[in-house]
């Protein structure tokens, strides 16, 4: 391609432009069957989904899996996502733990039921507490890592590492 210049331009795929849309444009783009949508749906969340179903399952492998599911899943039922209702990332966990639940069979200990906040709550008691409360918040508050920063008045860069250790933490216990 050539500009008016003469010089050689070359066109930027759609999805390699990166457009920051609100949860509300990516649902309506997802609902109109956009693959672009679905691409920065994925690009914006694809890392904490895996994170939450690696804590979960414990293993790489079926963690993929459900990573692959719930993209799969958010493509094949955009109508389930509700922007005036929650935020995509919170929809996403959601399904992450619901389709965990699932694979990992009644052996496991994720359930498909909803548990109870204060028994969901309490393994972050294990956890130092900077660490249980940027997960509280990111969880069950379901706000975004950026939105924690803003709750407890840290920087996000801190709270991403705390979001991360407690994770970490969390697992190992799980797997002692």
């Amino acid at each position: 391609m050539h500009d008016d210049e003469g010089s050689t331009a070359t066109a930027v795929p759609a999805a390699a432009r990166r457009v920051d849309h609100s949860d509300g444009e990516l649902a309506a783009g997802l609902r109109a069957r956009s693959q672009d949508e679905l691409a920065e749906a994925y690009r914006r969340h694809s890392g904490v989904v895996f994170g939450y179903a690696r804590a979960l399952l414990g293993q790489r492998d079926a963690a993929e899996r459900v990573t692959q599911d719930v993209f799969v899943t958010l493509w094949r039922q955009p109508a389930a996502f509700d922007p005036d209702r929650e935020p995509l990332r919170a929809h996403l966990l959601d399904l992450v733990h619901r389709l965990a639940a699932r694979s990992a069979g009644p052996a496991c200990a994720v359930s498909a039921a909803r548990p109870d906040p204060g028994d969901a709550r309490r393994p972050l008691d294990v956890l130092p507490p900077a660490e249980g409360r940027a997960l509280d918040v990111t969880l069950f508050g379901r706000h975004s890592y950026r939105e924690a920063a803003r709750v407890l008045a840290q920087p996000e860069a801190e709270i991403t590492r705390r979001i991360r250790d407690g994770l970490r933490r969390l697992h190992g216990a799980q797997h002692a």
